[in-house]
């Protein structure tokens, strides 16, 4: 049974590990993009529970210049780990709708406000949303 926990509380820590560094590639790839769209700062607080399941928040304060339809942040590699209870809100502590199935090609009209999951299958999952500029975002999610 020790030996499981372990294994699990790897995993986890792999998981967090390798998203940093996606998150550190975003912003590297977002400032190095003719300042179209930016992020200012990524804050990320991780709560790490006895069972290897993790409870993530990451608060990002972003601009938006171009008229993208939607941000998203992907979560690739999982293995056996699921994401779930996914919510996200904004600098006024309000949040966002979380939508049962998020629709990729809808306009940003139709998707301000509103947040959701695109499940790539065996690719993880892509954690979407779509906010008016600028905005200061609260994304939370739990890993199981």
């Amino acid at each position: 049974m020790g030996q499981i926990y372990i294994y699990k509380s790897m995993r986890t820590v792999h998981f967090i590990l390798r998203n940093l560094f996606v998150v550190c590639g975003l912003l590297l790839s977002f400032n190095l993009s003719a300042q179209s769209n930016k992020v200012d700062s990524i804050d990320i607080h991780v709560l790490l529970y006895p069972d290897g399941s993790a409870s993530i928040h990451e608060n990002w304060h972003i601009q938006i210049r171009e008229n993208i339809t939607e941000w998203y942040l992907v979560q690739g590699n999982l293995g056996e780990i699921e994401i779930t209870d996914f919510s996200v809100s904004d600098e006024t502590g309000k949040k966002f709708i979380l939508e049962e199935e998020w629709d990729v090609d809808r306009s940003r009209s139709e998707k301000a406000g509103k947040c959701g999951i695109v499940d790539k299958g065996s690719d993880g999952y892509e954690l979407c949303w779509e906010s008016e500029p600028p905005v200061r975002i609260l994304i939370q999610f739990l890993t199981k």
